[in-house]
């Protein structure tokens, strides 16, 4: 079973994601920031990593940065609502640096999902 790490400083987010690749047969592990993120990360063995970008303590963008550090081809989605700057910056700053896909708030599960497929080859 492949596990996924959601990182999101929303609560109801985590729970949403958690719940539908659950039901996927996915193994879901979840944090609230990006330092969370990144501990849990370095803990556990995950395939794939789905991160909001605005989030307090450590935003998206370093969280992706330091992912890529540690294990350069982990494959990452990344998705945002905006902050201060509009999602789009905030998603092609995310593809440069190395997210393997990029979508903005709110989510569709369905495309989330199939990215998620392809990116790990499952059919």
């Amino acid at each position: 079973m492949r596990t996924i790490l959601i990182i999101d400083d929303e609560a109801a987010i985590r729970k949403l994601l958690s719940v539908f690749l659950k039901k996927h047969d996915f193994n879901v592990i979840t944090a609230e920031n990006g330092l969370k993120g990144i501990a849990a990360f370095k803990a556990k063995h995950v395939d794939l990593v789905v991160t909001d970008i605005v989030m307090p303590e450590m935003e998206g963008i370093e969280t992706i940065g330091v992912i890529r550090k540690y294990s350069p081809d982990t494959k990452i989605i990344a998705f945002t609502g905006g902050g201060s700057l509009p999602p789009e910056t905030y998603l092609r700053i995310a593809g440069d640096i190395g997210a393997s896909r990029v979508f903005a708030k709110p989510l569709n599960l369905n495309l989330l999902l199939d990215s998620i497929k392809e990116l790990l080859q499952l059919s």
